[in-house]
């Protein structure tokens, strides 16, 4: 654990989600129903939002309110991953659309179902 504090950690990953989901501050608040000033205040890490308003945010991007409180120790540009095919599709999913990243999954499971199916064990790990 590092000696971020949750302000600056909150303010990270609610950057982090609205940069993926590409919405700006304004759209956020709209949406929302929050004050920009009070946005603006949790993304510098000067606040943090109440459990109502995390729940809130959770619900927006469509994760867990952990996603937005706790600190994460990888991403795609710091990820242990050494495979720099898992990093390009890693940050190739950050990067799309929700129905895009949908539609590349669509075809990668059709052209390999084998490797895509739910009982699938590489003989290299065992998993």
């Amino acid at each position: 654990m590092s000696d971020i504090g949750n302000k600056e950690i909150f303010a990270k990953n609610l950057s982090f989600y609205m940069d993926k989901k590409k919405v700006d501050r304004y759209q956020l608040c709209d949406d929302l129903d929050f004050k920009y000033s009070t946005l603006c205040e949790w993304l510098s890490a000067k606040k943090y939002p109440r459990i109502d308003k995390i729940e809130k945010l959770a619900n927006y991007f469509d994760i867990p309110k952990s996603s937005l409180i706790e600190e994460h120790s990888t991403t795609v540009e710091n990820s242990a991953v050494d495979d720099v095919d898992i990093r390009r599709i890693q940050r190739a999913k950050m990067n799309m659309q929700e129905d895009v990243w949908e539609r590349f999954m669509t075809i990668a499971k059709a052209s390999f179902p084998d490797y895509f199916s739910d009982d699938y064990v590489d003989e290299d790990t065992d998993e």
